[in-house]
């Protein structure tokens, strides 16, 4: 009896060690097969959130869990902050392809009125340019009206005359050298072969004999005429007596006798050795084109200038033809064309306001040489404006052109201006990792004369349709994979189970997904440190507050709760 009693009692503990065992071995399992640890890191997160306000809390092993949010719940207001701007700035550049500023009339923020003269240049060139068009279409009218005028008896009279000469000049041109020109040309020939000849053998003896002589002469002229001049010489008028006229011409005799006879007995110059050449082969040059004649090319340039002849005279006769009259025309219209382009060149040396607008910057200063399409004043309409604000990738389909939005300014607490997107860009402007897209919101209020350029400023845009009515926010780290599937970890009535979600965008530490396995009000396995909430609005630290859109730039997006 007691021995069986033992046997009961040893197979009892036994079975209920392995049964301890394979207990212990199944929760682990169950805990390793959805990932969890009772160390994790997940709960490590949990705890430093400190407080269930991040819509989650804590299963009794220690695994943190979040509540899911409706999408439709969350997304019904973008806003984001900016700076207001001027819808379009006006460039007033250079028309002209260069000047020199002469005067600056207005500054920086200046409101001024379309044609208000903002710089003027110096117009001494222009005026310059101008005088000489208005020459060229003096010119040309003058040369139209010539054409048109008939001709008179004098002009008649002396085209014919020419015509005249052109036909004796044709006769002379076919009629051979007569035995008398030939003769002619063959001692001009001769004559300047001779002077060369004389320039390089210099004077004859003859010659020299000749010029000595009339120096002699010329010396007992002057001595004759010295010795009468010296005989009232001591007359107080002696310059006045025929002595000393007679004094005077002898002297100058003398003088030009000897000045023959130095210039003959000096050599020939270059220059005149080469004018004797030249000589020479022009008079060879005529007597050769007097034996060939008749030539065919004389005779063809003679015939040439008896048709010219004719044709002027008959234009004279009948009048210029068309189309001498077109081109006269034709001139004057260019002439005309250039004029018109000087007087406006001369009127846009005075540049002036193309719109009603504020001065926003001064880009030249006075004596400044500016070349064609340098940029002098920027212009803006202060009643244009506009803010840009970025807007991020999960929220960018809630915006719609023309959507209507409340923008408030820091300079203005307490008053909200109305706007409306005009611009939505289609690529994202960020340079990290937070994906964001511009969108241009323009001021539509009528009364905006206060309101600047560069004032902060804050835009609320309200959702007017939204495709994400059936997702839902999940932590993003509560999505695992598991091969190709999404899988997020649902604790409902203590029960773990993975549903499968697709996910759409992220948004820091939360991700949109689908999911018709999802449920109002599920628990998921994951943790955050920043909560959904409908009241305050949007992803924010867990003590509340809006998560982004203050006032400190662009970029700070708040999705606010309906």
């Amino acid at each position: 009896m007691k021995k069986r009693t033992w046997v009961i009692i040893i197979v009892l503990v036994v079975l209920l060690g392995v049964g301890g065992y394979v207990g212990a071995t199944r929760t682990t399992f169950g805990r390793n097969l959805l990932g969890l640890s009772s160390t994790t890191g997940q709960t490590g997160r949990f705890s430093r959130t400190g407080t269930a306000a991040a819509n989650g809390t804590a299963t009794g092993s220690g695994t943190s869990t979040v509540q899911i949010q409706p999408a439709s719940a969350v997304v019904k207001e973008v806003s984001a902050s900016g700076h207001i701007e001027a819808q379009a700035e006006t460039n007033v550049a250079m028309v002209l392809s260069y000047g020199t500023i002469n005067k600056i009339y207005v500054s920086a923020g200046d409101v001024v009125t379309a044609g208000q003269i903002l710089v003027s240049l110096d117009t001494t060139d222009l005026e310059r340019a101008l005088a000489r068009s208005q020459i060229a279409v003096d010119t040309a009218v003058n040369k139209q009206a010539q054409t048109a005028k008939p001709a008179t008896d004098t002009e008649l009279a002396s085209a014919e005359a020419k015509l005249a000469s052109a036909k004796a000049a044709l006769i002379d041109a076919k009629t051979p050298p007569s035995a008398e020109e030939l003769a002619a040309a063959q001692s001009s020939v001769v004559a300047a072969q001779a002077k060369y000849n004389d320039l390089v053998k210099g004077p004859t003896q003859d010659k020299l004999i000749q010029l000595q002589a009339d120096i002699k002469k010329k010396e007992v002229a002057l001595a004759e005429a010295q010795r009468a001049y010296d005989k009232v010489k001591w007359r107080n008028d002696v310059g006045m007596t025929s002595e000393s006229a007679t004094m005077q011409s002898a002297t100058i005799d003398y003088e030009a006798a000897k000045a023959a006879y130095q210039e003959s007995i000096a050599p020939a110059s270059s220059a005149d050795l080469q004018s004797a050449l030249s000589s020479i082969k022009t008079a060879q040059s005529s007597l050769a084109d007097l034996k060939k004649k008749p030539s065919a090319s004389g005779i063809a340039t003679a015939e040439a200038n008896v048709a010219d002849a004719q044709s002027n005279l008959d234009t004279l006769k009948t009048g210029a033809d068309s189309l001498t009259m077109k081109s006269d025309q034709l001139s004057l219209q260019s002439a005309l064309i250039d004029l018109e382009e000087a007087r406006n060149n001369l009127a846009n040396a005075k540049i002036t306001a193309p719109i009603n607008g504020t001065v926003m910057a001064v880009d030249v200063e006075a004596g400044q040489r500016v070349a064609e399409g340098s940029v002098m004043l920027t212009l803006a309409d202060p009643k244009q404006l506009k803010l840009t604000i970025n807007v991020a990738e999960s929220d960018i389909t809630q915006i719609k052109q023309d959507q209507a939005a409340a923008i408030t300014i820091d300079a203005f607490p307490g008053r909200t201006f109305t706007g409306q997107v005009s611009d939505i860009s289609p690529a994202s402007s960020s340079t990290t990792g937070l994906i964001e897209y511009p969108v241009t919101v323009v001021l539509t209020d009528q009364d905006l004369d206060a309101v600047k350029p560069g004032m902060t400023s804050v835009a609320a845009i309200s959702e007017t349709n939204t495709s994400l009515a059936d997702g839902w926010f999940v932590p993003t780290d509560s999505i695992k994979k598991e091969g190709t599937d999404s899988v997020v970890t649902v604790v409902r009535n203590e029960t773990s189970t993975p549903v499968k979600v697709t996910p759409a965008t992220i948004q820091g530490e939360w991700t949109l997904v689908k999911s018709p396995a999802l449920q109002a009000n599920d628990l998921v396995l994951g943790s955050v440190t920043t909560k959904i909430s409908t009241n305050q609005g949007g992803f924010g630290p867990p003590g509340g507050g809006p998560a982004g859109g203050g006032n400190g730039g662009n970029g700070g997006v708040r999705r606010n709760g309906g």
